[in-house]
């Protein structure tokens, strides 16, 4: 598959086969996401890969909790945020590395989200050439101190977002794209 062909064809999927996957192809997503552009250069980020079925359930289980007691999420959309949780084959967690910033200010805090941002699209259009799904999260940016605590993260790493990986279990809907979106010269 061509590259636009892959990034037009890219969609999100919430269900996977519980098939494992070759090591090879997850460190070809992951070195897909290293590969992204970052603010000078900087390369902010850390993956955290999870396989491990007791840790997804911890995590799982905490988060559907802190979803439920925020307000957040009602029963039944914390118990599906659990479920994909745990259905999941393969979750990468994309951190920012505070220290390696340029400077610890407003703005190179933006640019280094900015730089996980891009390495995350690249994860995931890898993943699509790769013929496997994928399902980007912001979950992170809510339970930070849930994973923190479950996977021992410094506090000087900040955790932006999740991805969900494995094989499609069934084909994705297609995406309609807004035609409201371009403007040409000015606004």
């Amino acid at each position: 598959m061509d590259c636009v062909d892959s990034i037009l064809s890219r969609r999100s999927v919430r269900k996977f086969l519980q098939e494992p996957i070759k090591r090879e192809l997850i460190l070809k997503v992951l070195s897909s996401g290293a590969s992204a552009p970052s603010a000078h250069n900087e390369q902010p980020w850390h993956f955290i890969i999870i396989d491990k079925n007791d840790t997804k359930e911890m995590i799982a289980q905490k988060m559907m909790k802190a979803y439920i007691s925020s307000g957040k999420a009602d029963e039944i959309k914390a118990k599906r945020s659990y479920d994909m949780i745990v259905e999941t084959p393969i979750i990468i967690i994309g951190c920012l590395d505070r220290h390696r910033l340029k400077n610890v200010d407003e703005l190179e805090y933006k640019m280094g989200i900015q730089s996980l941002a891009a390495a995350a699209e690249n994860m995931l259009v890898a993943a699509s050439c790769l013929g496997l799904g994928s399902y980007w999260r912001a979950a992170p940016l809510v339970t930070a101190e849930i994973l923190r605590n479950i996977l021992g993260i410094p506090d000087y790493i900040d955790p932006q977002w999740m991805i969900h990986l494995g094989y499609a279990a069934k084909e994705p809907k297609p995406k309609v794209l807004r035609d409201d979106i371009n403007h040409w010269n000015y606004w």
